[in-house]
């Protein structure tokens, strides 16, 4: 048989033959009688009745089924009750007949089926006919006739013997069943009496050890297991085996026994023996991680594929992909292997790498189906679908309309066209970019970014244009470079670049410049200069001839001079100046007379100009330049000197041996002296030089620049009155007398000295003014440029000549050296110390000056407050800028630091005024003296470049000072203490001291009992016959302790909640607070740990450190443990008891108890004089008012 979940019962399967039988019969009936319709519209019913077969032989003790069929003839559904009835002769005694009915209506024309049995006794004989009776009515309205058939049957009774009295028979169709995926599998079995009795079957099933069967682990039953069967007769069980999903290939044997329950010998059994067969199957299902993909061309993205068994045994499993592109897809790694079963838990993954190309536009989407199948050619099991999203390629191309642009005009432009090509396969927006230009070139896109469709569409490519600005400086003989590069458009490598090349356009402009040095006087024999300065402002290097084309005195030789060079021409670069030397030798041969002189034409010719015409009408040509000279002979000296002014000199190290250092962007203003060495009044040349590349130069006279006036100023030839008092010449614009200029006829030089030297006895004396020789000061300005690096030097260089005669020059050098310089420093005006009476405030104002020579920003700070003394820092700023040697720098700026520091910046050179304020303790009654240090310091050299000054405040009381705890109440209070702790020690005297002595403790000296306090309120506490009264007074907590027997204080502890800062503690002997015996430094704003000082020795006492609510940590002053302090107990009654680091050793304990009435009892005890007394204070102090 099949396999199946469930099977029919034996009375279905018979029936459905039974029904088949009597339809073959009513077949054979080819002639049916219409039914009788009556005049009033009813019907009469019409059936017909059949028995099948007609005729059976059993044996005694059985029964003979028979087979009931009605059919309706009628038009109307009828209604039918079935009756059997057996002859009356004796033989039919022994015959019994059931007949069973059909239920409900039977339709026109349709079939109904009943059952019949016929019972035979035992020991029935020959035969017995039984008669079938069916009675039909229909169902009209109103009803017609019914209708009344009847057929008979004959049972005979067999010629056998009977069977035995108890027998059972097991029989299945299919015995062997295989597994076919479903949960339970089903074997329907007969049970059949073989019996002449009925019997009570008990079915039971057990695992057999047949050949070839496994060991079975499957649930499996009976249904129903006990069966009841009358003689003759069956009935059918269910025999189901559950198989769990997954379960493994096996061969699982059971065994069915029946057993006859009431058979007294219990010899009627039988067994049947049932077979499972669990075949191999491969099966599995395939999950993908991810199962979406998106991936750029040329890129790899990687899923995992895991296949689950979902069989019931290891296979071996190979992967394939299928797909268009399957050449896309590879394995990383083995792409087959062994599929473990693992009780159904078996998985395997194989890695597979997706590497799409762009051959298809970005965004397609491709299917790749990753099958799983039953070895390396089997059928495939399992399947999964992989979608891979083409990513996005990326990539450009760009081609020029030229590769060069050529003849650009200074000032002018020049332009080219860029193709943008899309090599990417999908539509992007690229971006342009060129090189940075040099100084002063421009280059612009008429768009930076192109917006291009893929290369796979019509549309990707874009056309951009670029312009190339040039500057009006730009250099003919310097082509420069452009690249022009396409990038992504958030940035990133350039996909392609091409360069253009762009030249400039030669421009000739130039000219000489105009100059007043036309006339130069010499004397006989010697040589006099012409300046010639040749202006460039053309964009490329000329060459220019010189010649002298006229002479009236033809033996006065002339030649030109390039520094020390003689020349004919010279090379002039583009926007560049150049000066040259007409060199005339006057009266070589000393034939001359004074004031002889000569007049020289000379020409500037511009060869590589061959622009000969002449647009301005002057008839020289365009390209040349004629100037005109006169040298003189004169015995008359012509001559100027210059000197560094000699204070300035000092400060920048000595006459003749200075040196400037300078930061980057500095500046220093230098004084120079010009006198006038010639013979009479004259006209002084300057010329400045130097320092090209790393900063500038300029002169400066009474404020004017000489660069307006040619770098000339007049110079007499004089003497004058120095005042000593203003450090210059006299400055009385209505006495002549003071200055006398030298002149040939009315005043020669000890005319003119004479002059001023009677001024000065007729108006002074030879003590505050002197006779000089006249000069005037011009300043030289020195600028550096922020570019300038540390370390770089140089010299400025300035000359002085008469206009007269330029050859004759004196100069001078400064050298400059780049560095910068950061120093600084305090002066405190002589004030180190000042006496204030409490509560008044002391103020300090030292000044802070930038000696360096830069900007410095400067943290100034002092050393933090002791004992109540706060100090706080301001600055006295104008807000104004400053001049230091002339030069304006911008004004200082200081910011405050909630008034404990300030930051400032100083220009150099300059200072500020800080204002220390340090304000006395609040109601201190004890004379202090206040050490503290004031300190300034450049930022970014901290502690390298900090300064200091020591300051010290004397704080004197209005009243005279109090006594301390020497007084005679306090020690005999402190005594009194002491001797009921020590009485209280010698109670216990053994068992503490032996847990104390496990490890050794410091002993300190002048110990004070333990004083509990409250933090607020007004209270009373009792500990050792010690009271204490704790009050909030003003901004203090004040806590007072006395003794009970005396009411002497002998205890005083304060500390300031004003604010919410740092807080301190001190204790003293009494409220006169003359001097504190413990000083409970507040370390941190925000943490609860006290620096102690132990004000008797001025040393350090120990660190009290809070670590939560119920612990305190007393530290020694290297900061190693030295004793922990816990809190237990719980509601009103809590105690802190000391005990060691390392054991469980209680060296002593303070307990607080509130009473019913509101007050508060303390008692302090101490198990060991190890437990120094002022720890035990400190806690209480600390737990109480910290």
């Amino acid at each position: 048989m099949e396999p199946r979940r469930r099977h029919q019962s034996h009375a279905a399967k018979s029936r459905c033959s039974l029904l088949l039988m009597a339809l073959l019969v009513a077949a054979s009936f080819s002639v049916f009688s219409a039914p009788v319709v009556l005049a009033d519209g009813a019907r009469d019913a019409s059936i017909m009745l059949s028995v099948s077969p007609t005729m059976q032989t059993v044996n005694p003790g059985e029964s003979a089924e028979y087979t009931v069929t009605v059919r309706n003839l009628g038009t109307e559904p009828v209604t039918i009750n079935l009756q059997s009835n057996e002859d009356t002769t004796q033989e039919c005694n022994a015959y019994t007949s059931t007949i069973t009915q059909i239920t409900g209506q039977i339709e026109a024309g349709e079939v109904g089926e009943a059952t019949m049995d016929v019972n035979l006794a035992q020991g029935a004989t020959d035969e017995c006919d039984t008669t079938v009776r069916a009675t039909a009515q229909d169902g009209g309205t109103p009803p017609g006739q019914p209708d009344q058939q009847e057929t008979t049957v004959t049972t005979k009774s067999g010629e056998g013997e009977s069977g035995p009295l108890y027998g059972v028979d097991l029989k299945t169709d299919d015995a062997d069943l295989e597994w076919d995926g479903s949960e339970t599998m089903v074997w329907d079995v007969e049970v059949e009496n073989t019996g002449r009795v009925n019997e009570t079957v008990i079915l039971t099933i057990d695992e057999n050890d047949n050949p070839g069967c496994d060991p079975s682990d499957l649930d499996i039953e009976v249904d129903p297991s006990t069966v009841s069967i009358d003689n003759n007769s069956s009935e059918w069980v269910e025999v189901e085996a559950t198989v769990p999903a997954g379960s493994s290939a096996a061969k699982y044997c059971w065994t069915l026994h029946g057993q006859v329950q009431n058979d007294p010998t219990q010899n009627a059994s039988d067994d049947l023996d049932l077979d499972l067969t669990i075949p191999e199957i491969h099966e599995c299902t395939a999950q993908l991680s991810p199962t979406m993909l998106s991936v750029d061309p040329d890129s790899t993205g990687s899923v995992i594929v895991t296949f689950y068994n979902t069989g019931n045994t290891q296979f071996t499993i190979s992967t394939t992909i299928s797909a268009i592109n399957d050449g896309w897809a590879s394995f990383a790694g083995s792409s087959s292997g062994l599929l473990p079963y693992d009780d159904g838990s078996g998985e395997r993954q194989f890695t597979i790498e997706i590497t799409p190309d762009d051959k298809d536009e970005a965004g397609s989407e491709h299917v790749f189906t990753i099958e799983g199948n039953d070895g390396s050619s089997g059928p495939k099991l399992c399947e999964t679908d992989l979608r891979v999203i083409v990513g996005q390629s990326h990539g450009a191309a760009i081609s020029l309309s030229s590769s060069t642009i050529d003849q650009v005009e200074p000032g002018g432009n020049g332009s080219i066209s860029v193709t943008v090509m899309n090599l990417g396969n999908g539509p992007d927006t690229l971006k342009l970019s060129t090189s940075a230009p040099p100084v002063g070139w421009g280059v612009s896109l008429s768009s930076s970014t192109v917006n291009v469709g893929s290369r796979h569409g019509s549309s990707s490519q874009a056309t951009v244009e670029v312009v190339v600005n040039a500057p009006f400086n730009a250099l003919a003989d310097d082509a420069i470079t452009i690249e022009i590069s396409v990038y992504p458009n958030n940035g990133g490598q350039s996909y392609a670049m091409e360069e253009v090349t762009i030249t400039v356009m030669p421009i000739h402009a130039w000219d000489v410049q105009e100059t007043t040095i036309k006339n130069q006087t010499g004397r006989s024999g010697t040589m006099v200069n012409f300046p010639i300065t040749i202006v460039n402002d053309g964009n490329i290097g000329d060459n220019f001839m010189l010649a002298v084309i006229f002479n009236t005195r033809s033996s006065w030789a002339t030649h030109f001079m390039d520094g020390q060079t003689p020349v004919t021409s010279v090379v002039v670069p583009a926007f560049s100046v150049k000066t040259v030397n007409l060199a005339v030798s006057i009266d070589a041969d000393g034939s001359g007379e004074e004031r002889d002189s000569a007049t020289m034409t000379i020409r500037i010719t511009n060869s590589d100009d061959q622009n000969n015409g002449d647009e301005d009408g002057d008839n020289i040509p365009d390209n040349q330049r004629e100037l005109n000279f006169k040298a003189t002979l004169s015995n008359r000296n012509h001559s100027m000197a210059i000197t560094i002014d000699e204070e300035w000199s000092y400060g920048y190290g000595e006459p003749g041996s200075v040196q400037v250092v300078l930061a980057p962007g500095g500046s220093v203003s230098v004084p120079v002296w010009i006198e006038n060495t010639g013979d009479y009044t004259d006209e002084a040349y300057f010329l400045l030089s130097g320092l090209e590349g790393i900063g500038t130069r300029s002169l400066e006279y009474e404020g004017a620049d000489l660069a307006l006036s040619g770098y000339q100023v007049e110079v007499a030839k004089a003497y004058a009155a120095w005042n000593h008092s203003s450090n210059d010449y006299q400055a009385d614009s209505e006495d002549s007398l003071a200055f006398h200029e030298v002149k040939s006829r009315r005043c020669d030089v000890n005319c003119a000295e004479n002059g001023v030297e009677q001024w000065i006895s007729m108006n002074s004396d030879n003590t505050s003014h002197e006779t000089r020789v006249y000069k005037i000061k011009v300043t030289l300005i020195i600028t550096l440029s922020d570019g300038a690096e540390n370390g770089a030097g140089g010299s400025a260089t300035i000359s002085v000549s008469s206009t007269k005669n330029t050859v004759q020059k004196s100069t001078v050098n400064i050298p400059i050296l780049v560095q910068s310089i950061k120093k600084i420093s305090i002066d405190n005006n002589g004030v180190d110390e000042l006496t204030v009476n409490y509560p008044e405030s002391a103020t300090f104002s030292p000044t802070i000056t930038n000696e360096g020579n830069t900007p410095t920003e400067i943290r100034v700070f002092t050393s933090e407050g002791l004992r109540g003394w706060v100090v706080s820092l301001e600055a006295d700023l104008s807000g104004e800028s400053n001049v230091v040697d002339g030069i304006t720098v911008p004004a200082n700026t200081c910011s405050v630091d909630e008034g404990n520091e300030l930051t400032c910046i100083l220009q150099p050179g300059t200072n500020i005024t800080v204002r220390a304020i340090v304000k006395s303790p609040y109601g201190t009654a004890v004379a202090d003296d206040f050490v503290f240090t004031f300190s300034a310091e450049p930022v970014d050299l901290e502690i390298v470049g900090r300064v200091n000054q020591e300051l010290e405040v004397h704080g004197m009381p209005e009243q005279g000072g109090l006594s301390f705890l020497g007084t005679t109440e306090g020690l005999t209070g402190i005594s009194i203490g002491l001797f009921l702790l020590i009485s209280y020690i010698f109670i216990e005297p053994k068992r503490r001291a032996r847990v104390a002595s496990k490890a050794a403790r410091p002993k300190y000296v002048a110990e004070l009992e333990p004083l509990p306090v409250t933090q607020s309120g007004a209270k009373r506490f009792k500990t050792n016959k010690i009271e204490m009264v704790a009050k909030q007074v003003g901004v203090e907590s004040v806590v007072t302790i006395t003794s009970s027997t005396s009411d002497s204080v002998i205890g005083f502890a304060i500390r300031s909640t004003k604010g919410k800062g740092k807080r301190d503690m001190w204790v003293f002997n009494d409220d006169t607070r003359t001097k504190p015996q413990l000083h409970c430094i507040h370390r941190s704003k925000k943490k609860r740990i006290f620096d102690v000082m132990d004000s008797n020795s001025n040393t350090p006492f120990c660190v009290v450190k809070n670590i939560g609510k119920k612990k305190w940590s007393i530290l020694r002053v290297d900061g190693s443990p030295w004793l922990d302090v816990h809190r237990s107990g719980l509601g009103s009654y809590k105690t802190w008891s000391f005990t060691s680091i390392d054991g469980e050793d209680v060296y002593g304990a303070i307990s607080i108890s509130k009473e019913e009435s509101g007050t508060t009892e303390l008692s302090a005890e101490r198990f060991t004089t190890d437990l120094d007394a002022r720890a035990m204070w400190l806690v209480a102090l600390a737990i109480l008012m910290g």
